[in-house]
């Protein structure tokens, strides 16, 4: 796995969204809702917690808006399933994609072409990050000798590579939540894949995993706020024109 931390380039078709749910305006989350279906829906009203409850309508709208537009089809014909390990797909596999989400923060990366992963997590003060470390990871360098903030960069880049990781191999499985307590080590180049991580505001952190042939082009990555930079009036139009079906329309 080639480390593009200080590149600015990674895998082509690959766009990755960040976006902080409290700058959606009440109308757009409504219209996000309306695209949801049945399942869904089912799936929004038992989250617990509002904040939850947001990014979960927020980060479906996000990606359906995104893939409508490249599908030719309305929003709420982007049919997603669930597969039996939690991963979310196309009915019609046509895009890869995976999603994120942490504090106020949604991630989504998009690619036409390849498997991706990504994760953002917001540091969560109080954790034990000597014994996690322990517990998950092997082969760590002596941790104690680590700043109190070197210790949290070392943490969750390392923690947010590896779900990412995990979300291109095996679907939405956890770190926190594998039933085999699989410690981790440094992740093996022979599997073709790409990385890139930053550190973002507010004490977060990101991590996507493109799994590619290594031998594939590059091309500059396209990091944007899709609901910020989403011209409103690209959906004026669609929604005047009665765009429905597309490419991906089936019953779920």
């Amino acid at each position: 796995m080639r480390n593009l931390l200080n590149d600015q380039y990674i895998m082509p078709n690959v766009i990755l969204s960040v976006t902080n749910i409290n700058t959606v305006s009440i109308s757009q989350y409504n219209q996000y809702v309306s695209w949801l279906n049945e399942h869904e829906k089912k799936r929004m009203m038992q989250c617990e917690l509002l904040i939850a409850q947001k990014r979960f309508v927020i980060a479906r709208g996000i990606l359906r808006d995104y893939l409508s537009l490249h599908m030719n089809c309305h929003p709420k014909d982007v049919h997603i399933e669930v597969q039996i390990n939690g991963k979310p797909m196309l009915a019609c596999r046509s895009f890869h994609f995976s999603i994120s989400h942490s504090g106020n923060q949604v991630a989504i990366a998009i690619s036409s072409s390849y498997p991706v992963g990504v994760d953002i997590e917001c540091v969560k003060h109080g954790r034990d990050l000597l014994s996690l470390s322990d517990a998950v990871f092997l082969n760590n360098p002596d941790l104690e000798l680590l700043s109190r903030e070197q210790l949290t960069d070392w943490f969750y880049e390392k923690w947010t590579l590896f779900e990412a990781f995990l979300k291109v191999q095996e679907g939405e499985s956890s770190l926190f939540s594998r039933n085999d307590q699989k410690k981790f080590t440094e992740i093996d180049s022979s599997n073709n894949c790409w990385y890139r991580q930053k550190k973002l505001p507010d004490q977060y952190y990101l991590s996507l995993v493109v799994n590619s042939n290594a031998n594939a082009s590059l091309q500059e990555i396209v990091l944007m706020d899709w609901n910020q930079s989403f011209s409103k009036s690209q959906v004026a139009s669609r929604e005047s024109s009665g765009q429905l079906g597309g490419g991906c329309a089936s019953d779920i």
